[in-house]
């Protein structure tokens, strides 16, 4: 079952451990990078409509996806793309060791 981490799906295991190491590392860049004026941030988004999320192509899929979000819709490519360019413009200069949820409210 998509989303369902146990012994009978892994990959969901390892997927969630490197979001979770991500983070982690976000985090020690920054301190280490700040000093020198390097930002470091993620964007951390959930079930966006790709090749990655075919699971959304069918009934069932879509609705474990919208099941685990407030906002009820499959994110777009582009949805992730407005929040990489407003991470990467002047005006998040101030913004550093943020992970930024780009999940439409995601309970995961």
């Amino acid at each position: 079952m998509v989303g369902k981490s146990g012994l009978e799906n892994p990959s969901v295991l390892a997927y969630a451990s490197s979001k979770g190491a991500l983070e982690t590392l976000v985090k020690n860049w920054a301190a280490i990078l700040g000093p020198s004026g390097i930002r470091i941030n993620a964007v951390a988004p959930s079930v966006i409509d790709t090749d990655m999320s075919s699971f959304t192509k069918t009934e069932a899929g879509r609705e474990v996806a919208l099941g685990m979000q407030a906002l009820k819709r499959i994110g777009k490519p582009e949805d992730i793309a407005d929040v990489v360019a407003f991470v990467v413009s002047d005006g998040a200069r101030r913004i550093t060791a943020a992970s930024i949820p780009v999940d439409g409210g995601s309970k995961m």
